[in-house]
């Protein structure tokens, strides 16, 4: 008995998280599509995730209502990965080749942790080994048409990437298994008011 209670409080868990998830996202839909027009934004980045296999969801607002100028502040992967530390191993500086990125691969200048990198035509990294300080595995890298990662894998981790017509984030939704994390970005146009 206790084990469909446990089945049935997650699934009404997971389902609430969807619910909200799905009325913040229409909410802020419109708002959203403005982007475009006004470079000053309000970002809110909300995060769900279950820490551990067969928890409840927790909600963590990370970034609430902060002013942005998306002329001086990229939203994108690295933008998640300073405030959100995720995901939490990047390449080095871009995800198209330079040099840092070369020197990452030897263990007499980093022997610690090393990153080796694998490149497509394009010169956008397509794979990263990273090993050393008891991490150990590779990264895969996907991009659309406009060179931006909408999809990471790492063993079981699948993480997909979504983004505005401006190209901010949307989106992060990572489904490794048993584990869930996602993040969203939800942007209102700022009205000006406050400098």
């Amino acid at each position: 008995m206790i084990g469909k209670y446990n089945l049935l409080k997650a699934l009404i868990t997971r389902f609430f998280i969807l619910f909200l998830g799905i009325g913040l996202s229409l909410t802020f839909c419109r708002q959203t599509n403005k982007v475009a027009d006004n470079n000053r934004v309000r970002l809110t980045v909300v995060c769900h995730d279950n820490q551990n296999p067969n928890w409840e969801f927790k909600t963590d607002t990370l970034l609430k209502d902060s002013l942005l100028d998306l002329t001086k502040t990229k939203i994108d992967l690295y933008f998640s990965h300073a405030l959100c530390h995720y995901p939490y191993y990047m390449p080095t500086k871009s995800f198209f080749k330079n040099p840092s990125q070369e020197k990452e691969c030897n263990w007499k200048i980093y022997p610690n942790t090393v990153k080796c990198y694998e490149y497509d035509s394009l010169n956008r990294v397509t794979r990263m080994q990273v090993e050393g300080s008891g991490t150990r595995g590779y990264w895969y890298y996907k991009y659309d048409s406009l060179n931006r990662v909408v999809e990471l894998k790492r063993e079981i981790d699948t993480v997909i990437m979504t983004y505005n017509s401006n190209g901010t984030l949307s989106e992060i939704k990572d489904d490794g298994g048993e584990f869930h994390k996602q993040f969203y970005f939800y942007y209102v146009m700022d009205s000006g008011d406050e400098k």
